[in-house]
């Protein structure tokens, strides 16, 4: 089985992983100046985009972490001229939500957002995105075989662990802060609304579909406009299913993997 160059393995070996940590401490340091100035821009950028959507009684946030299906919902709003915007940045919604909560209090925001387990969702954004590592802490996808990079997958797993957990919970204390807040099961739809025309429409990535019927049919309801849901992102259709294929195979017959997929899966 091939191994990619850049394994920490070969880093020990060679002992390019101490000029690896030399650089790894210079970037911290600058970005520990850095990191609160980026993460206000977010949120100004927030503020900012806000500031210039249309005043409406009901505003759609698709505010949602990767790959839970969602980008589809949003083109379908968007091709009906529903007011709707798309973030996967908890940062930009705080900006977003501090200008309608001070400035425009006479909208209802319905923010859409979807579960996916930690595991699914990390494979289906890695082989999404394959095409973009191009750094030499990456793979560039041309050149290896698709077990290589499954190689690749399986090194960096335990990162998703913390890089993905706690996303909904994140989620639910910038939308609602400390207000008291209700929740309804409509169908496959978990409803969680406040007294303040705050709203969080959440679904589960595994009934997507009735999800989704269920989001379309609440929305012709409420705007008198029927739209047309495409999935514009189905696995089904990209190039990379072979190589989704090979890392939930491997998954599966490897015990040590299995007892990783237990840890991430219980975050």
């Amino acid at each position: 089985m091939g191994r990619n160059k850049y394994t920490m393995i070969h880093l020990i070996r060679t002992g390019e992983y101490k000029q690896r940590i030399s650089l790894a401490l210079k970037l911290f340091r600058v970005n520990k100046y850095l990191g609160p100035l980026i993460n206000f821009r977010y949120f100004v950028k927030g503020f900012l985009i806000a500031k210039k959507m249309p005043k409406t009684k009901v505003l759609f946030l698709i505010y949602t972490p990767g790959k839970v299906g969602t980008a589809s919902l949003y083109y379908a709003l968007a091709e009906c001229n529903i007011p709707v915007f798309h973030t996967h940045s908890h940062l930009f919604a705080e900006g977003f939500y501090f200008f309608y909560t001070y400035f425009r209090t006479s909208t209802k925001i319905i923010a859409i957002s979807g579960k996916r387990p930690i595991l699914d969702q990390a494979i289906s954004d890695f082989c999404q995105n394959i095409s973009n590592y191009t750094s030499p802490w990456y793979l560039d996808f041309p050149r290896h075989s698709e077990t290589e990079i499954s190689d690749f997958f399986l090194e960096k797993l335990p990162f998703y662990k913390n890089e993905k957990s706690g996303w909904i919970e994140k989620q639910i204390s910038i939308i609602f802060k400390n207000d008291d807040f209700e929740t309804l099961l409509e169908g496959p739809l978990t409803i969680i609304q406040n007294k303040k025309n705050l709203q969080l429409w959440l679904f589960n990535f595994h009934d997507i579909n009735l999800s989704l019927h269920r989001i379309s049919k609440k929305i012709l309801l409420m705007t008198n406009r029927d739209i047309n849901i495409k999935h514009l992102n189905a696995s089904i259709d990209k190039s990379t299913s072979v190589i989704k294929d090979i890392i939930h195979y491997r998954l599966e017959i490897d015990e040590t993997y299995c007892r990783l997929i237990d840890d991430v899966l219980g975050a």
